[in-house]
């Protein structure tokens, strides 16, 4: 998934089968990353050929693609409009690496959201005003699960 149809190229984790990352314009090769192309397609496009009983039951939508969320979103814009609940990694890192900016994935996700809820060890889910977004994923080093 990403935010336009085409090929996009792909670089490939040799231990890590869930560790495999769009480079945004150059994928790295850092680690010996096998790159190959991949065919994309946007969250729009795939929800737009299916029965519309289908598409109109999505009620829960998870990403995790190690950064390209903001991507995805853009992809998404009607489905996202919608206000379905979402659950996707926030990984600040992956986010520049993917070739967007931390503010921008913010102002993509703040056009659909109006909150967010951080999974919190001690205290369990904890919602959060989605203008709270950019100073959160800026101090954010791991990746951290939002859910919206």
């Amino acid at each position: 998934m990403s935010d336009r149809e085409g090929d996009l190229e792909l670089a490939l984790s040799r231990h890590n089968l869930g560790d495999h990352r769009f480079g945004g314009p150059a994928p790295t090769r850092a680690g010996g990353r096998e790159v190959i192309t991949v065919p994309a397609c946007t969250i729009d496009g795939i929800v737009g050929r299916l029965p519309t009983p289908a598409a109109e039951a999505i009620s829960l939508v998870w990403i995790d693609v190690q950064g390209h969320e903001g991507h995805v979103f853009n992809g998404g814009a009607e489905l996202f409009s919608r206000g379905l609940p979402v659950v996707a990694e926030v990984w600040p890192h992956g986010i520049v690496r993917s070739g967007m900016e931390l503010d921008q994935f913010c102002r993509i996700a703040q056009r659909y959201w109006a909150s967010y809820w951080v999974w919190r060890r001690s205290q369990r889910y904890v919602q959060y005003s989605i203008t709270e977004l950019p100073s959160s994923a800026r101090s954010s080093a791991p990746p951290a699960r939002m859910t919206t």
